[in-house]
């Protein structure tokens, strides 16, 4: 045996030696089951956060909503739609 055949055995050895010490520091099922876990929670993230602004969204639509039936009440108009319509009359007597 030559001195290159002794380098070529030792660092094929080394080689395998660090293939294995790769795989069993995370093994490739492994890694694919932590990347479908990041998907989903990814998913879920983006679900959730659609939903809050949906939420987000009706609350303040509501929110809104209500208020100008509040200040119908307080000017006399008994619902949005006669608040509308006295709206319409002044846009019409103006014309």
């Amino acid at each position: 045996m030559t001195g290159f055949d002794v380098v070529a055995i030792l660092a094929l050895g080394f080689a395998l030696v660090s293939i294995g010490l790769r795989y069993w520091e995370a093994p490739p099922e492994l890694i694919r089951r932590m990347a479908a876990l990041e998907l989903d929670m990814a998913n879920q993230n983006e679900t959730s956060t659609r939903w809050m602004k949906r939420e987000n969204v009706r609350r303040a639509r509501d929110e809104k909503e209500a208020a100008p039936e509040i200040g119908a009440a307080l000017n006399g108009a008994t619902s949005l739609r006669d608040k509308k319509a006295e709206i319409r009359a002044r846009i019409r007597a103006r014309q």
